[in-house]
């Protein structure tokens, strides 16, 4: 599954994804995704508003589904977020980004499917969740006990000087590490893709039908 953050392709894309937090977020997701199969991704890392782009953060990164939807005519979104930002009720607050809930399903414990309504049209929003309790710090830092047997705490620069002192990429780590390991890692990235993954061996759509381009 090739994620990527420019899209270049003539057919408008199948699958968006999005994340609340930032680059670090796409760089995994990415390493992570091409250890699955399916058609290319879009990532991108700005939403286009008018003639300018803007980043979301959090939930808020929720109000970026209805502006690609119109834009790409895309009624399929991959979500990642950390496990601090989803509450509870999480479906009154989506109605606060534009998006009306129909139903609201927790596939695994860290992943959610949200089918909704945008303009009239089905738009399913596929919620990864990051962390057991708290960000994707923790799944880092579970990685790295998986990969090497070592502890250590879910802090970014924590996680980053263990790398630089051992001459170590993480990312390239994460390449060369077998699904099993990743799957204990990252379970809410990894099921999402499964789940993606097994949608397109199976031929089953979630909700990819009427798939328009509108972007000039």
């Amino acid at each position: 599954m090739n994620i990527t953050e420019e899209w270049r392709y003539e057919d408008a894309p199948k699958l968006i994804v999005l994340t609340g937090n930032g680059r670090r977020e796409f760089k995994i997701a990415k390493a992570i995704g091409e250890k699955y199969d399916g058609e290319p991704v879009f990532f991108p890392i700005g939403i286009p508003l008018g003639r300018k782009t803007k980043k979301f953060t959090g939930l808020s990164v929720l109000s970026a589904v209805p502006i690609l939807h119109r834009i790409y005519g895309v009624n399929r979104f991959l979500i990642i977020m950390d496990k601090e930002h989803i509450p509870e009720k999480i479906d009154s607050i989506i109605r606060n980004y534009g998006i009306v809930p129909t139903k609201i399903e927790r596939k695994t414990e860290q992943v959610l499917f949200i089918e909704c309504m945008i303009d009239g049209q089905e738009i399913l929003v596929i919620i990864a969740i990051s962390g057991a309790k708290s960000s994707l710090e923790e799944d880092r830092s579970r990685f790295i006990f998986y990969r090497f047997g070592d502890s250590v705490p879910p802090d970014k620069n924590q996680i980053k000087q263990y790398y630089k002192r051992r001459n170590l990429n993480e990312l390239e780590e994460i390449r060369r590490t077998k699904r099993e390991i990743l799957e204990k890692a990252f379970p809410g990235l990894t099921e999402a893709f499964k789940l993606l993954e097994q949608s397109i061996k199976t031929k089953h759509s979630l909700l990819d039908k009427n798939n328009r381009y509108n972007h000039k």
